[in-house]
């Protein structure tokens, strides 16, 4: 943040930037206690799919390590998930 706000590095600055930092999470926080578990519901439900179904196949495809045909259905399965997934959360109205 300091490097954004281009503030240089005193203990005053450091105060302030400390607090842009800390109070803005810990009032969403105290008015929505529980919006932490729906990130990580989010998390587990979107970062998942990306991290262990479309990124190891996207790399495999790049260093030609398996035939294609199987990655690009690898891929179109892995966003069909990530697809299935974001209906049903917009379904139960939780985004």
């Amino acid at each position: 943040l300091r490097d954004g706000l281009h503030t240089k590095d005193t203990s005053k600055n450091r105060a302030l930037l400390g607090l842009l930092v800390l109070v803005p999470p810990l009032l969403v926080a105290l008015t929505n206690p529980k919006i932490f578990l729906v990130a990580l519901n989010y998390a587990g439900g979107f970062c998942t799919v990306i991290l262990f179904g479309v990124l190891p196949a996207l790399m495999a495809w790049r260093r030609k390590l398996c035939n294609r045909l199987f990655l690009a259905a690898l891929i179109l399965i892995s966003f069909a998930i990530l697809i299935a997934t974001l209906v049903n959360e917009l379904k139960e109205g939780a985004l």
